[in-house]
């Protein structure tokens, strides 16, 4: 707090200047090759005439959509899904990737899901499989240690940022992680960090608890201690449909830099389909309302 109290009489000095206190990560006067937790220089903070915010806003215009006006450039967006329903997260997610990868270098960091599970996905008995661009790649992270520990994340945070570093992607999928506990909490940290280094634009799988589906889907399920939702643009969450074992639909519930287009009222539709025999992915079946496609529950009524 000392710290922070000597940064603004520094910069009040001689005109009024605003400063936001999360942005305070380092001191003014740094040692020479002072370095993160990360492994990144720390940055000098220097206060900015408010003013500045225009001169930056029109070089600099903002992000452009990568996905349905839900996630864009330099954003980090989580998918939520229930535990049980982390297959089709994936196939969700390559379906994105597959569509952005036609002018853009996609990476897919897999903890999750081997190589012979992905070739059942995206072939037939025959052998014919689908061919994805050449711009999309895929890092298979094999876990070698039985909790979480500090070796661990760092594994992981090596292993993640030089496959950023290799295959020169700009839009990196992390699939997955798990809600509310320590090591997601950190990887999420290391996106962050990444994110800024190389300009990332990133979507984060999350894995959650099953839930009830007679209920709908809310914001509030998502906070709390080490909730990641904290840390995100941007936010959505798939949903299992009472009309059907393939039929999903996908709820917003955060966007911080854009209003919310699909709440409750206007959720996206989607069937789960293997076209042609040979790709498993989301079909797009338009859009309904969030209550048609919950469990009804059946209230027993007494006589007496």
């Amino acid at each position: 707090m000392k710290r922070f109290e000597r940064i603004v009489n520094y910069a009040i000095a001689d005109r009024i200047i605003i400063i936001n206190p999360f942005d305070l990560v380092a001191p003014i006067h740094k040692p020479k090759n002072l370095k993160s937790d990360y492994g990144c220089d720390l940055q000098t903070v220097k206060p900015m005439p408010y003013n500045h915010i225009f001169t930056e806003y029109y070089v600099k215009r903002p992000n452009g959509e990568l996905w349905n006006d839900v996630w864009f450039e330099n954003e980090l967006c989580i998918m939520y899904a229930a535990v049980d329903d982390v297959l089709s997260q994936s196939i969700f997610a390559v379906l994105i990737a597959d569509e952005l990868n036609l002018t853009d270098k996609v990476l897919i960091f897999d903890l999750a899901w081997v190589q012979h599970q992905l070739v059942d996905r995206y072939s037939d008995i025959n052998g014919q499989h689908y061919r994805f661009s050449d711009n999309l790649y895929r890092f298979e992270h094999t876990n070698h240690y039985c909790e979480f520990c500090d070796e661990m994340e760092t594994e992981i945070r090596d292993n993640l940022e030089f496959a950023v570093k290799s295959s020169g992607a700009k839009i990196l999928i992390f699939d997955n992680l798990p809600d509310k506990c320590e090591f997601a909490y950190q990887m999420m940290q290391i996106l962050i960090n990444l994110k800024k280094k190389y300009g990332l634009s990133v979507l984060c799988l999350v894995r959650t608890p099953k839930r009830d589906m007679s209920v709908p889907i809310e914001y509030s399920e998502y906070t709390g201690s080490m909730a990641l939702i904290d840390f995100c643009d941007s936010a959505v969450v798939i949903g299992k449909s009472s009309r059907g074992k393939s039929v999903r639909y996908v709820k917003q519930i955060k966007s911080r830099n854009n209003k919310i287009e699909y709440g409750s009222d206007n959720v996206v539709l989607y069937n789960i389909v293997k076209e042609d025999g040979i790709y498993l992915r989301f079909d797009f079946n338009g859009h309904g309302t969030e209550r048609d496609h919950l469990v009804k529950t059946r209230k027993k009524n007494r006589q007496k």
